[in-house]
């Protein structure tokens, strides 16, 4: 082999004027393409991860109501417990269900209000009032 400069690639950085050239658009417009088709990935995968936790939450909560309730069951019949003694009641299965539906509710509405904002906000049309709040 031998060592033989090769010349160095003409590269194109726009016209005298300063403005880009039509190759230049084309790969910036290539690169917003991108980067949007990747946020909107991530988007979606995420969107897939907050369904598969809100599933297996739930799934879990319900085993645990599951598994006592079983309890329950056993100790009723080996006359253990009386039954107005019982582990699983009306109010703890309201309890459960309830406080698993609010959590996995919040947060997934804090994750999402992240992933996928709104329209920016005009502070002169949100809000009440254009005073700072501190009234007369």
């Amino acid at each position: 082999m031998s060592d033989v400069a090769r010349p160095a690639p003409q590269l194109d950085f726009g016209s005298s004027e300063g403005a880009p050239s039509v190759s230049t658009r084309t790969i910036r417009s290539n690169l917003l393409n991108l980067d949007f088709a990747v946020l909107i990935l991530l988007r979606a995968l995420m969107a897939f991860v907050l369904v598969v936790l809100f599933v297996a939450i739930n799934y879990q909560v319900w085993q645990l109501i599951v598994q006592a309730f079983e309890s329950d069951v056993e100790l009723l019949r080996a006359k253990v417990i009386q039954p107005d003694q019982r582990l699983v009641t009306d109010k703890v299965l309201i309890t459960l269900i309830t406080a698993t539906a609010v959590e996995v509710a919040v947060c997934i509405a804090a994750v999402v209000r992240y992933l996928f904002p709104g329209k920016p906000r005009n502070p002169e049309t949100s809000g009440s009032g254009s005073g700072s709040g501190t009234g007369a």
